[in-house]
């Protein structure tokens, strides 16, 4: 039985480096920023799968912090597109 992700503490990581992420557009780091982003958003992704599938039943704690995940995971996503367009 595998362990159900925590959509908190997913939320969490992915908003700290999406959070992140602005800060270095201008930075020679910006290409580790958005590598770390990519990683963030896989993790996010493989998450959601999981947690989406165990969605029906469960409080609307647990429901709400889901949608909090999958919107700012599409957030990430856009971020990365841009930061795509600009190169990095």
């Amino acid at each position: 039985m595998s362990v159900r992700p925590d959509p908190k503490q997913e939320h969490d990581v992915l908003y700290i480096v999406l959070d992140n992420l602005p800060s270095r557009w201008t930075d020679p780091r910006a290409a580790q920023a958005v590598a770390e982003m990519r990683q963030a958003v896989v993790r996010a992704e493989r998450a959601l799968a999981v947690l989406q599938e165990q969605e029906a039943g469960q409080d609307i704690a647990f429901c709400i912090r889901v949608a909090g995940l999958r919107i700012l995971t599409g957030c990430a996503q856009e971020e990365l597109a841009q930061a795509e367009r600009y190169g990095l």
